[in-house]
């Protein structure tokens, strides 16, 4: 339709909506008209006549008696789901919870049942072909498609996640969204069209209702691509509509879906605008009495933005709004990315969009200007302006301010805390891992104005840092990936796999990120875009090199630094720091004692113990010119893997003061009357433990710069070290106590294997991976007659499987893999069961399964990891949310769990052992947390 016969076709519309049937007849068929515009005409009058019919008795008999057949109720089975109640009806069907009736595991689930006379007619092979593309959509705002059939009697119907909360259109009924919540919804949901769209996928019925709401607070977009699954008969492409087809909901149509013309990427566009119009004001931006004359607002009227929209709300929001409904799609966006970026650029920054990438950056002084914003407000500057009467900017002063850290509780966490916040290249942004209601997510904070933004869809980060040009923050995420996203928002992609990272990364000016994926290996390489990774530098183990760690490249050179781990020592305070040259591949050792590397303004500046040394550094002679000196004291590090908590910027610093920024055990045990009685052990990190089987002895992983198992004796009160050198982690006893099977890194990846428990004799391989993999292996415990041993196999970042180790044929074979993780298994004291954890039902809960069949129970049901058994196997133990949780078991072939109780409660972490009659447990006491949850110091010199 062109917009002349679009124009036509309207006038039209408003000379005949007035009219009786025979006159408006009378007028359609009016020769002076044209064909195309009547046509448009009579399929708006149509959808008018059609919503009459609705409204009539006779239209819901009728309906009834055509759909008998498909009439379902709550029990009904539909695949392996079991209906549970109706949420809700629409033009398209039903909505129903629905859960699992297979037994396999507990799951609910969003299940919409399509009405059956909407099916297209190749529905089934439709159905299996799209399926296919809308499963591979994973965004944190887009509810993931789980599941998808079509009945026996030809009803099609999808099983999406459950998400629990209200839809947009159920809030914005009690009052408009305030801004700020505006904004992030905003960018949530463009975000998530963006990655749609990069799929091939259209939504093309975007609409309040489509909105939910999380309880948490974040957006999901459901029912991606649901129209396309249902509505075309003729064959289309993964993103256009066939001409003449109008699909979705009239008030958020573009008005090429309105006219049926062809349909793109940019319709869901203006169905954005229209729901963030509604969202700001409470009023519908083109909702009219009758379907024909909505359409017709669609095509012709422009919404009123100034007046109607909040003044509170940022005009760079009006003209991206403005933007999104433009009639014609050329004056949409072009690429939704760009639209995404723009609405998370607003949520961070509601002063305005800001400028394209390929502007000018800001000049040092502009950056040092915009950052000293914040110290006007400090205690300290207006002490010194109070007393002078100006500022004197004749000579660089130093000036000092502390930087409160919201919403992070703690900055600095777990086990082997990394690197928590980076400065942006101009100095002008901090970004930092915070923690806020158990979550932990990437923030951005502008340090002019004070403002800390989220961004979405980074959760469970560590490390992060900019990129050279400052518009993006690569990081570790979830233990095994690295990945990056865009300062301004938008969604997070996987770079490459980093499947026990804890050597830090820097983002090198060829576009390139340097890493440590794993213990015991070198600096790896890796385009910014993805790709193969590529190892760049190799440990000398001859030297006593264990892992090369803390890469970071020195500007304008082909050098990069990195840090040398001594194996013999049990801190990075010992490390050994070196510039390697790419273009070469020689090394110049530069520090001889010392850690975490950064080239800044002809400087070197390194840590060890806690303090920032500088010293001036020659690149182009590889050398160091005078001696060291320090900088700054008491900055929080660790010693354990050498990071330390400061960042450079031009004409800013930040660091973060405190000690050794690791949790320190003390290793305890506890009944479950609440009793605590300490071990007596030093206060160190203690990793994992596991009781000897007859109780009188514990072995205990103990963290430093390496791994060592050391077995404790607790008649004599003595701890002795079983392992001396490379990292050796997650020991299990065997039945006879003879042996300790342990993982153990030397060259990756971890592989299985034993030593003598007294110490006798030579560490010997069990398992042997692929040469040069980086698949994981984890042993955990050994089955009770002697023969198996059960251990993790990462396969990629997203599939572990449990695999066997058979000392009779001294081959491996898996027990249990799915493309989901399980992990962790736990022989029963008879062996006829395992426990393990699984995330199969999309969040970690503990399962047990008979060992030579496959029923299945599942123990826990709201979290639950580290399964163990009491020794006589009537209860299982696990741990969720810093909780220790019993679980009553039948005998015989009937398991019958009981209702989990809880047990022991407290400031107790991590791993934790049963002893004999299941009343004592040997835990993980915390004993203090490191100095990180802020304030930060920050020096800004003008």
């Amino acid at each position: 339709m062109t917009p002349a016969i679009d124009r036509e076709a309207l006038a039209l519309l408003d000379e005949v909506l007035e009219l009786d049937a025979a006159a408006r007849e009378a007028k359609l068929r009016d020769a002076a008209h044209a064909p195309e515009a009547v046509a448009r005409v009579r399929q708006w009058l149509a959808a008018d006549t059609e919503r009459d019919a609705r409204l009539s008795p006779a239209h819901y008999v009728a309906l009834a008696q055509a759909d008998a057949s498909a009439a379902v109720a709550a029990g009904a089975r539909i695949g392996v789901w079991s209906l549970v109640r109706e949420l809700g009806r629409g033009g398209m069907g039903s909505v129903w919870l629905a859960e699992r009736a297979d037994g396999d595991f507990t799951q609910r689930v969003a299940l919409k049942l399509i009405r059956p006379d909407l099916a297209a007619s190749d529905a089934e092979s439709r159905f299996r072909r799209e399926r296919r593309i809308l499963a591979t959509l994973k965004h944190p705002n887009i509810a993931q498609l789980l599941d998808g059939g079509v009945t026996a009697d030809g009803r099609p119907w999808l099983a999406m996640e459950w998400v629990e909360g209200r839809t947009l259109r159920e809030s914005i009924a009690r009052a408009p969204l305030d801004p700020q919540r505006l904004l992030v919804l905003a960018s949530e949901v463009a975000g998530a069209l963006a990655h749609a769209h990069e799929a091939g996928v259209v939504h093309r019925d975007l609409k309040p209702e489509n909105i939910m709401l999380a309880r948490e607070g974040y957006a999901k977009v459901l029912d991606f691509g649901v129209a396309k699954l249902i509505a075309d008969d003729a064959p289309s492409s993964a993103t256009q509509t066939q001409p003449g087809r109008i699909i979705g909901t009239t008030p958020y149509m573009s008005p090429e879906q309105a006219s049926g013309a062809s349909v793109d990427f940019r319709s869901d566009q203006f169905a954005l605008g229209a729901l963030l119009y509604e969202a700001a004001t409470g009023r519908a931006a083109f909702a009219r009495d009758t379907p024909a004359e909505t359409v017709a607002a669609v095509l012709r009227d422009t919404p009123p933005m100034g007046t109607a929209i909040a003044i509170t709300v940022p005009p760079g929001f009006v003209r991206v709004v403005e933007r999104c409904l433009s009639k014609d799609p050329a004056g949409r966006y072009a690429s939704t990315h760009d639209l995404a970026r723009d609405f998370a650029d607003l949520a961070h920054h509601p002063q305005g969009v800001r400028a394209p990438a390929s502007a000018p950056r800001p000049t040092r002084a502009a950056a040092t200007a915009g950052a000293l914003a914040l110290l006007a407000a400090a205690v300290v500057l207006a002490w010194w302006v109070g007393r002078n009467g100006a500022v004197d900017t004749s000579a660089p002063r130093a000036l000092r301010a502390e930087l409160s850290i919201a919403p992070a509780e703690r900055l600095w966490f777990h086990i082997f805390p990394m690197h928590a916040f980076a400065l942006s290249p101009d100095g002008a942004q901090l970004v930092f891992a915070g923690q806020q209601d158990k979550q932990r997510m990437l923030y951005l904070r502008t340090l002019a104005t004070r403002e800390t933004v989220r961004l979405p869809g980074t959760e469970n980060p560590t490390n992060p840092a900019f990129s050279p040009d400052g518009d993006w923050i690569v990081y570790f995420a979830n233990g095994f990936e690295l990945r990056k996203v865009a300062v301004r928002g938008g969604s997070s992609t996987i770079i490459a796999e980093a499947p026990n990272h804890l050597g830090g990364l820097a983002w090198s000016g060829n576009d390139k990120i340097i890493y440590s994926p794993f213990p015991g290996t070198g600096i790896w390489e890796v385009s910014a875009s993805g790709g193969e990774p590529k190892q760049l530098t190799f440990p000398d183990l001859d030297a006593g090199e264990g892992s090369h760690v803390w890469p970071m490249p020195v500007a304008g050179t082909p050098l990069i630094l990195y840090v040398a781990e001594i194996e013999a020592a049990d801190t990075f305070d010992a490390g050994r720091i070196y510039a390697w040259d790419a273009t070469s591949g020689e090394r110049t050792l530069l520090v001889d004692g010392g850690t975490d590397p950064q080239v800044f303004e002809g400087k070197l500046y390194y840590a060890r113990a806690g303090t920032i040394y500088s010293v001036a550094f020659d690149a182009e002679r590889v050398a160091l010119r005078g001696a060291p000196q320090p900088v700054y004291e008491g900055v929080a590090y660790s010693p354990a893997v050498g990071a330390a908590q400061y960042a450079l910027a031009p004409g800013v610093s930040v660091r973060m003061l405190g000690g050794e920024g690791v949790d320190l055990i003390e290793m305890v045990i506890v009944d479950r009357a609440g009793g605590v009685e300490p071990l007596g052990l030093p206060i160190r990190y203690y990793a994992r433990h596991q009781l000897s089987p007859d109780a009188r002895r514990a072995v205990f992983q103990i963290s430093g710069a390496d791994d060592d198992l050391w077995i404790y004796d607790f008649e004599r009160r003595q701890l002795t070290r079983l392992t001396e050198q490379y990292e050796n982690i997650f020991p299990t006893w065997t039945p006879d106590g003879q042996y300790i099977v342990y993982s153990r890194h030397r060259e990756p990846p971890p592989s299985v294997w034993r030593r003598r428990a007294d110490g006798s004799g030579a560490p010997e391989q069990l398992t042997s991976p692929e040469i040069g993999s980086k698949r994981a292996q984890l042993a955990h415990d050994v089955s009770p007659d002697g023969r198996y041993v059960a251990y993790d196999q990462f396969n990629d970042i997203y599939d572990i499987n449990i695999d066997l180790y058979d000392f009779t044929t001294k081959k491996s074979i898996t027990w249990l893999g799915t493309p989901h993780k399980e992990h962790g298994a736990r022989f029963s004291p008879d062996g006829r069961l395992v426990a393990y954890r699984s995330n199969i039902s999309g969040r970690d809960e503990v399962y047990v399964q008979t060992f030579t069949g496959d029923r299945r129970w599942q123990i826990s049901n709201d979290g639950g990891v580290d399964p163990r058994w009491r020794p006589d196997g009537r209860e299982l133990f696990y741990q969720s949310a810093g909780t220790l949780y019993a679980v009553a078991l039948g005998s015989g072939d009937d398991l019958a769990p009981a209702v989990p109780q809880v047990v022991v409660t407290g400031d107790y972490v991590g791993a934790y052992d049963v002893f004999p009659g299941g009343e004592r447990f040997l835990m993980r006491k915390r004993v203090r947390e490191p100095g990180g949850a802020g304030p930060l110091l920050i020096d800004i010199e003008r």
